[in-house]
């Protein structure tokens, strides 16, 4: 018997926008159609079934379990600290839509998923409030997720990622160690990695630098204040634009950092769709 109850977060938006790639696949990118949404259901219950029979296995051993989603609420804090971030993100196409925000909760809800959101704040902030709070509480916390994004909770004990591996095609178990394996720098380093290189939600990271730079600074310097002490240090070059980029880096930093917040429940009855 297991001595820890376990709980699993659905990184729910993803598994949604996986599902509907699945349909995409199937029926090709242009086709926006009722036949997809089937499909994509279809696809999303396959993984919940696969979650919910993991823990059926536990609650069978006489442990608690939980399953749990967060959602999106909107506008958040990092909209208005940084008015570029997800800017240019078009309204999903009709069907799309009513897949991401009407069939994919009715699935969550049918498979006993409790569901969370938090006004002003992402559902990655949510998940990161409930992983961490439930952690320290005695509960095994697994994020089941394929988001590099959410990789920086495994710093804390008790958290580990379920992180989906699209060579396998599986999903990994990931403490600190193996997340740090799969993203090639410690997890708690995440926010300042993507404040050097950037990220796909707008953040722009310094101009020229990519990847491998962004490592070597991340190996070499223990902080963004440990980097800015001393950039004495690097190139003639690096300097200059790490001097001209110094406060959106450190603005890009707080964006990239998962924050606590009050988690509310959700019922379905109170989503607007």
């Amino acid at each position: 018997m297991n001595d820890k109850p376990l709980m699993i977060i659905l990184d729910a938006s993803g598994f949604a926008h996986r599902a509907w790639a699945s349909a995409s696949k199937k029926f090709g990118p242009i086709e926006d159609s009722m036949r997809m949404v089937n499909w994509a259901k279809h696809t999303f219950n396959q993984s919940l079934q696969k979650i919910s029979k993991e823990l059926e296995t536990y609650a069978l051993e006489g442990n608690d379990v939980r399953l749990i989603a967060a959602l999106d609420s909107g506008r958040t804090w990092r909209h208005d600290a940084f008015p570029g971030y997800k800017a240019g993100r078009s309204k999903p196409a009709e069907y799309k839509g009513l897949f991401l925000r009407e069939t994919t909760l009715d699935c969550l809800s049918a498979a006993g998923c409790e569901l969370y959101n938090s006004p002003g704040f992402e559902a990655d902030d949510v998940i990161a409030s409930i992983a961490v709070r439930s952690a320290q509480a005695g509960w095994d916390v697994r994020i089941s997720t394929a988001d590099k994004d959410l990789f920086q909770l495994a710093k804390y004990e008790g958290v580990r990622i379920s992180a989906y591996n699209y060579d396998t095609k599986r999903y990994d178990l990931l403490d600190a160690a193996g997340a740090e394996a799969r993203l090639g720098y410690a997890p708690k380093l995440a926010p300042m990695y993507k404040s050097i290189v950037g990220d796909s939600d707008g953040i722009k990271g310094v101009f020229g630098f990519g990847p491998t730079i962004g490592l070597r600074l991340i190996r070499d310097f223990a902080s963004l204040d440990d980097l800015y002490a001393n950039l004495h240090k690097l190139t003639p070059g690096e300097r200059t634009k790490l001097e001209a980029a110094k406060s959106d880096v450190y603005l890009f930093e707080r964006l990239c950092t998962l924050v606590e917040c009050p988690v509310v429940p959700v019922e379905l009855e109170q989503i607007a769709v």
